[in-house]
C-alpha cells in the first residue's frame, strides 16, 4: 500500500495518506484533512467509467445497427419476391395462362 505524508493544515505536523483514503486525521490534533489529489482521481475514474460505458454503447449499438441492416435485407428481398410473383400473376391472368 502506498503510503503519501502531507502537513497537517493546523499544526504542520505529518499526516499519512493510505492509499485510496479521502480523507487523513491527525495524530496531534486531531483535524481531518480531505486529499485534493483523491479527488481528482475519484473524477478520473469517473470520467474513465464513463467512457467505458459509452465506448460499450456503441459496440451494442453497432451489433444492434448490423442485425438491423439483416434484417431489412431479408425483407427486402422477401418484398421483391412476392413483387415479382404477384407481377406474375397478374401476367398470366391479363394473357389467361391460369388453370
Amino acid at each position: 500500500m502506498d503510503i503519501v505524508k502531507i502537513q497537517c493544515p493546523n499544526c504542520g505536523a505529518p499526516i499519512e495518506r493510505k492509499q485510496g483514503a479521502y480523507f487523513g486525521k491527525c495524530p496531534y490534533c486531531g483535524v481531518e484533512t480531505g486529499f485534493d489529489e483523491m479527488k481528482e482521481e475519484v473524477q478520473f475514474g469517473a470520467m474513465q467509467n464513463r467512457i467505458n460505458f459509452l465506448e460499450n454503447q456503441d459496440q451494442v449499438d453497432l451489433a444492434h445497427r448490423k442485425a438491423l441492416d439483416k434484417w431489412l435485407k431479408g425483407r427486402n428481398i422477401m418484398f421483391i419476391a412476392l413483387a415479382g410473383a404477384f407481377t406474375a400473376y397478374l401476367i398470366a391472368s391479363f394473357f389467361g395462362l391460369e388453370r
